[in-house]
């Protein structure tokens, strides 16, 4: 069965929170190298290519509502940044 883009964010966030996430945490200082960096993004080009479908369908959505939408691997590598703006 193939989600609906709302549903597949939903059920991510719901991962999140079932996983520990605190989303009042501080963020960590954390750096990887170039070549980690390269592989993750690799790695992870099929999911890349649908965040942004999923946010050319939410971008007229998300006018003048100054949201950040960051795509992470799952080591928490960020993979993609969408911002949309006033």
């Amino acid at each position: 069965m193939r989600l609906q883009p709302v549903e597949e964010i939903l059920t991510s966030w719901r991962r999140c929170i079932n996983s520990g996430l605190n989303n009042s945490a501080t963020a960590a200082s954390t750096y990887i190298s170039n070549d980690a960096l390269q592989t993750a993004l690799s790695e992870g080009k099929q999911v890349i290519s649908l965040f942004d479908e999923i946010w050319r369908e939410l971008e007229n959505l998300t006018v003048n509502k100054n949201i950040v939408f960051l795509l992470t691997s799952p080591e928490g590598v960020l993979l993609k940044k969408s911002v949309a703006e006033n």
